[in-house]
C-alpha cells in the first residue's frame, strides 16, 4: 500500500516566511507530481527502508534465543510463523499469536493490539492462505462469513498465546508455556527458535498504513527536504545559475548558490530526524 511521505501543506509550512510569489505558476501540480514523489524516493534510500504498508515471505536462522528479530519494522501483521528442524519439514505452526506492544514512544499505533484464535478445526495459515478475520478487526483479510480466526484484545486470548508480537521493534518472541498451550510433547524443545539455517518461516506486513499514521519526524524530514528542492528551483529561477549578479552598480552575490544556507539547513535538519530510522546494510 504505498502512499506520499509529506503533502503540499507539510512543504508549505517548511516555506514560512520565504517570498515563493516568483516562482513557475505550475510549481503546485511541479510539487505534486514530481518532488513529494521524488522525496520519497529520497527518504527510502537514505534509510535503506520504505516505510509504506508492505507484505513479505522471509526465512531466518535460528538463534537459540527465545526472541527472533525480523529484518523489517514496525510489523503490522503476522501471517504467518513456522518452526522446522529442516527447510522441507514443518516441526511447529503457531497459531496463536498475540501483539503486546503496538504503540510507540513517540504515540503511533502501528498494529492492532489483541490476538488471534483458530475456529476451523484441523486449519493452519499459511502465507497463501492466511486467518481470515472478523470485520472491523482491521487485519487482512476481512471476511464475514466463514473466518477461520476469531480476534480478541481479552486476558483470556493473551493467557492462551502461543506467540508474542513486539510490533514496534520487530520482534517475535516465544513465551514458556507454549507447549503447555499445545499440549505437545515436543522433545528437547527450550522454547527457543532452535539452530538452523533458515528453518524459520515468517510472513508478514510491515511498515504504516498511511501518511497520517507514519511517524510525525518521518513527515517532518520528508517536508524538508521538500522545501529544499523548491529552494533550488527558486535559486536557480533568480539567478540563471550565477554565483553573483549586477545590477544598477549593485553585486549580489549568492556565494555556494542562492538560497545555499537555507537548502543545507534543510537538509541537515532532515537527515537529523531520519537517522534514528536508518537501517544498517551490508
Amino acid at each position: 500500500m504505498s502512499f506520499d511521505y509529506c503533502t503540499l501543506s507539510d512543504i508549505q509550512a517548511e516555506l514560512l516566511g520565504l517570498d515563493i510569489s516568483d516562482l513557475p505558476p505550475t510549481l503546485i501540480s511541479r510539487i505534486n507530481n514530481d518532488y513529494i514523489p521524488m522525496v520519497k524516493a529520497d527518504v527510502d534510500s537514505y534509510c535503506a527502508e520504505n516505510f509504506d504498508l508492505t507484505r513479505v515471505r522471509e526465512f531466518y536462522d535460528g538463534n537459540n534465543l527465545p526472541t527472533l528479530a525480523l529484518r523489517h519494522k514496525p510489523i503490522h501483521q503476522i501471517d504467518v510463523v513456522t518452526l522446522r528442524i529442516v527447510p522441507s519439514i514443518q516441526w511447529f505452526q503457531f497459531s496463536r499469536w498475540f501483539y503486546i506492544k503496538n504503540t510507540s514512544h513517540t504515540g503511533e499505533v502501528v498494529s492492532v493490539s489483541g490476538g488471534v484464535s483458530p475456529i476451523v478445526p484441523g486449519f493452519l495459515p499459511t502465507f497463501d492462505n492466511p486467518y481470515s478475520y472478523p470485520i472491523g478487526s482491521g487485519l487482512t483479510p476481512e471476511v464475514s462469513l466463514g473466518n477461520t480466526s476469531s480476534f480478541s484484545d481479552s486476558t483470556s486470548t493473551y493467557e492462551g498465546s502461543d506467540l508474542h508480537v513486539d510490533s514496534v521493534n520487530g520482534q517475535l518472541i516465544i513465551p514458556p508455556r507454549v507447549l503447555f498451550i499445545e499440549s505437545q510433547g515436543v522433545p528437547f524443545w527450550n522454547y527457543s527458535w532452535l539452530m538452523g539455517q533458515r528453518n524459520i518461516e515468517v510472513g508478514y506486513y510491515y511498515g504504516y498504513t498511511d501518511v497520517d499514521h507514519l511517524p510525525r519526524a518521518i513527515r517532518h524530514a520528508s517536508a524538508k527536504l521538500g522545501a529544499a528542492k523548491i529552494l533550488q528551483m527558486k535559486g536557480m529561477w533568480n539567478s540563471a545559475g550565477a554565483r553573483s549578479i549586477s545590477q544598477d552598480n549593485v553585486t549580489k552575490n549568492f556565494g555556494e548558490g542562492a538560497y545555499s544556507a537555507e537548502i543545507k539547513m534543510l537538509k541537515d535538519e532532515a537527515h537529523s530526524l531520519l537517522n534514528r530510522y536508518k537501517r544498517i546494510t551490508v
